[in-house]
């Protein structure tokens, strides 16, 4: 059963969009179309990723008015941040001198 749970959980921040969200919302809490025109994003797919990032509980968003202003958890998405940001800064400087054919020859190794 929590195989299930840990597949949702990476898949939710493996995302590339889901990803940039969240550092996005991480500095400021915004709407739809503030992160939409940030990110260079149609709505429809900042819409799809942040109701996801709301059900695994990464975001959280308070309405006014006809909006719904969108805003990190910090408990959790802070740390993770933080996590992935020191663990790139020590092991994957070398993967990103890398050009892609080499990239992903190093990941098959």
């Amino acid at each position: 059963m929590m195989e299930r749970a840990y597949d949702i959980f990476f898949e939710t921040i493996g995302n590339r969009n889901r990803m940039l969200i969240l550092q996005f919302l991480d500095k400021n809490p915004m709407i739809v179309s503030e992160i939409s025109k940030a990110l260079k994003l149609d709505q429809t797919t900042v819409s799809h990723n942040l109701k996801r990032l709301n059900i695994t509980g990464f975001v959280n968003f308070k309405k006014k008015g006809k909006n719904r202003i969108y805003y990190i958890n910090s408990k959790i998405v802070r740390p993770l941040l933080n996590l992935a940001e020191d663990h790139m800064k020590c092991n994957c400087k070398k993967l990103c001198k890398c050009n892609k054919k080499e990239l992903m020859e190093k990941l098959r190794r």
